[in-house]
């Protein structure tokens, strides 16, 4: 499946920010309510037409703590660990992801879905910014590990629900330390394996050779240009990009279907509707 999609030119459009601008209209309970959730993703995806759906875990559960900071009081000082496994095993962050990928496998049956959630370094990170947590800026590799079995458990919850792919999102741009950093991550890609699941990476360093066809078969690079990728696609690179900032912004040289891989990024929260739309339009008439 990784060949089959990667070898080809497909358009994988993360959108949630800017349909949120464009359909929300003010209300908030976005990542807390499964309904809003669901009405202005599947407007955005009828608007842009991404080839896969991508559910960002994290968001719903970093939503749902700012929603309800009492929640995370008790936490404030206690470890880095402990605040990730209280967080990763809250019940109603995960009964709204389940509502979500029940509704999108409703509203679009048979589309390809992914499931975004933070890397177990980022989970880290994020628990520390969010709550106060204690321990060092940088995670151990035993804190890694440990954030890796509780990303792990939570993922299990979703093993009902029809699942292209996982995505991990990595906050680390050393592509000299990732595959030992990743190696930490076993946990994640044994769920993974075991479900079938194809496993990724969404890079927001610059264009490298990631040591994809090991722990993972992909990797996603949102701010990389059509060149920086092509120079990864000759060298047969699992990977998509090319819709970087830059590609949302300002008109410029598309390159023909035949000569790219997929296409991959984030369309950002402030791009003109009109130029998103033709964009797009151009990208997808290159023949």
């Amino acid at each position: 499946m990784a060949a089959e999609w990667f070898g080809g030119g497909g358009i994988w459009i993360d959108f949630v920010e800017y349909a949120e601008r464009l359909f929300a209209g003010g209300r908030g309970g976005l990542w807390t309510d499964p309904v809003q959730f669901l009405s202005v993703y599947s407007q955005g995806q009828r608007l842009l037409q991404s080839d896969v759906l991508s559910v960002p875990i994290s968001s719903f559960f970093m939503g749902w703590l700012d929603s309800h900071p009492e929640i995370a009081a008790p936490w404030q000082g206690k470890s880095t660990t402990f605040v990730c496994k209280k967080l990763l095993g809250l019940e109603e962050p995960r009964r709204v992801v389940g509502e979500v990928l029940s509704g999108l496998e409703s509203l679009f049956p048979g589309h390809p879905t992914a499931l975004v959630t933070d890397s177990p370094r980022r989970w880290l990170s994020e628990a520390r910014k969010r709550t106060g947590a204690g321990g060092a800026v940088d995670p151990e590799e035993d804190e890694i590990d440990a954030a890796a079995m509780y990303v792990a458990d939570c993922l299990r919850a979703f093993s009902g629900y029809r699942i292209f792919a996982l995505v991990l999102d990595e906050d680390e741009t050393d592509s000299e330390k990732v595959g030992g950093l990743w190696s930490l991550y076993q946990p994640v890609w044994n769920v993974a394996d075991h479900y079938q699941w194809l496993k990724g990476v969404r890079w927001h360093g610059e264009a490298v050779a990631l040591p994809v066809g090991r722990e993972v078969d992909f990797a996603l690079f949102p701010s990389v240009s059509w060149d920086g990728m092509a120079a990864l696609w000759e060298q047969g690179l699992a990977a998509a990009g090319g819709l970087n900032r830059d590609f949302w912004k300002e008109p410029g040289p598309l390159p023909e279907a035949t000569d790219r891989g997929p296409g991959y990024g984030v369309v950002p929260a402030d791009a003109h509707p009109e130029h998103v739309l033709n964009r797009l339009h151009a990208l997808r008439g290159a023949k």
